[in-house]
This record gives structure tokens, sequence and C-alpha cells, in this order.
């Protein structure tokens, strides 16, 4: 399994280098760490989408990655896999979408703190965590704090059976097979998204069966919001990790869409995984 961890010498670096090695002693890994630079001011984007640096300014870039590359392989110690350091300069989020391209990654971790900003506007500021969910094509796991000596013995998997179909979630069945771990299937009904209870019933083991899920036990709750039905859930079943599938939204259609995925993302205290459906 190929992991990105963007570093920015931050605890939140420290929360995706922990989890992480306590994932290689389950899962053969090879990990990727990438620091990105801010670019110089007169820097331009070329035709690849890459930054092009100015002669006069490349000397001192070429300077800063090698004390970044050094400083990145003394904190990564023993990781428990093979491993790869990276040092880009320009945007955080389109690098680490470049990358995760260029190099197929399977799943991007990272610490976060969450958002920034409480105000519940389509304006609002996020955190780049929740940014990722939105824009990268690989699963995201974030992290709030150390979970290095996590065990994933109980992982809840989120869905509001609109329309049961087959998501792209062989990450999470990877995991489970890894931990042999429990899928809670977890479906929040709001006053937004009324199911009756047959119709409930239906749609679940629809999607257990289009989605070949093993060991996997199902639970309804009845709430206001979708992060208060999780919250609940995840603290009613003693959650381990949260996973929930979101889809790729930006421009208009993003300023108007439920921002549940991210409110998620952003203020459980739980590790979420978000992939794309």
């Amino acid at each position: 399994m190929k992991i990105l961890i963007p570093v920015d010498f931050t605890e939140l670096s420290d929360f995706a280098l922990g989890i992480v090695k306590n994932l290689a002693q389950f899962v053969p890994l090879d990990v990727h760490f990438i620091h990105v630079m801010k670019a110089p001011d007169d820097a331009m984007k070329g035709d690849n989408g890459c930054m092009q640096i100015a002669k006069d300014d490349q000397y001192l870039v070429d300077e800063a990655r090698s004390k970044t590359m050094t400083q990145i392989n003394d904190w990564i110690k023993d990781v428990g896999c093979t491993y790869h350091v990276e040092v880009r300069a320009g945007d955080i989020t389109k690098n680490l979408i470049r990358y995760t391209t260029l190099h197929e990654i399977d799943m991007i971790v990272m610490g976060t703190d969450g958002t920034v900003s409480h105000h519940q506007s389509a304006l609002r500021k996020t955190s780049k965590a929740a940014e990722l969910t939105r824009t990268s094509e690989v699963p995201v796991l974030s992290l709030k704090c150390d979970r290095s000596q996590m065990s994933l013995e109980n992982m809840l998997l989120i869905t509001d059976l609109k329309e049961p179909k087959e998501h792209r979630m062989q990450l999470i069945k990877n995991l489970q097979k890894a931990f042999n771990a429990t899928i809670h299937l977890g479906c929040v009904i709001t006053p937004k998204n009324f199911l009756t209870t047959d119709e409930i019933e239906i749609k679940i083991n629809s999607f257990i069966q289009k989605n070949g899920l093993d060991k996997v036990e199902s639970h309804v709750l009845l709430d206001k919001t979708m992060e208060s039905g999780v919250l609940c859930l995840s603290s009613k079943l003693n959650i381990d990790l949260i996973a929930i599938g979101t889809e790729a939204k930006t421009g208009w259609k993003y300023l108007f869409a439920d921002k549940s995925v991210e409110d998620i993302v952003n203020h459980l205290f739980k590790p979420v995984i978000t992939y794309h459906i």
C-alpha cells in the first residue's frame, strides 16, 4: 500500500507518522513524505502545472530543499517500511494531488486541527484535510491526535442510502482484512433524508450486497444532523475509525452542496477516512 504524508514539521505530521508506523506492523507499506515550500514571489506556473523558478532564485530554492530533505530524514527515524522523501515548491493542495497521480498513491494520511472558522456560510474557511476530501481522487485519512497505539477493531462506515450502489472502498476492505475488524454500517436519518423502516431495510441490504461486505453489522439512528448522528454512533459502538464516501464538488456545486462530510472531518475527534464514491 502506497501512503503519502504531507510534512509541515508540526505535531500534525507527528500524528500521521505515528499511525503509519502502527499500520506498518500489519500491512506492507511504501510511504512517501512530501513537504511543499512557498515558491518565490516571482515564480511562474509552467505549461505542465509545475512552478518555474527564476535562475537567480534557483540556488536558494535548491539549498532550502536540501536542508529540508535532511530535516525530514532525521525526523522519520524507524518508520518500519520503505520510504521516499520529496520537497517541492508551490501550492500545497495542487502539489499533493499531482503527486498522488504521478506515484499512484493509495491513501493520504495527515493530521488536522479542524476548521479554522466555525462560520457556517458557503464562503467559510476550512481545514486542508477537508479541502482534500473534495479534490483528492484517493482516500484521505485525517487525524486530530496521536493514534500510534490504535487497535482497529471497529470501523464505522457511514452511508446516506440515497442510491445504494457500488463504492470504491477497496482500501476499507483491505484495512478490515488486515486487522480482522468489524464494519458497522451506519445510517443516520435526519429530517432532510427521511426514509420509512421498510425503505431503510431494503436499501441497507442492497448496499451490503452490491459492495460485497463481510463481517458487517447495520445500525440506524434518527438525529437532527448527520454530524451529531455520526458522533453518537461512534461513541455508542466504541468505534476506532470512521469511513465515509463523498462526491467531488468544486465551483458552484461546492458552494451550494451539503457540507456534512467536511463537518465530520473538521469536528469529530475520531480518525476519519473519506473516499470518492
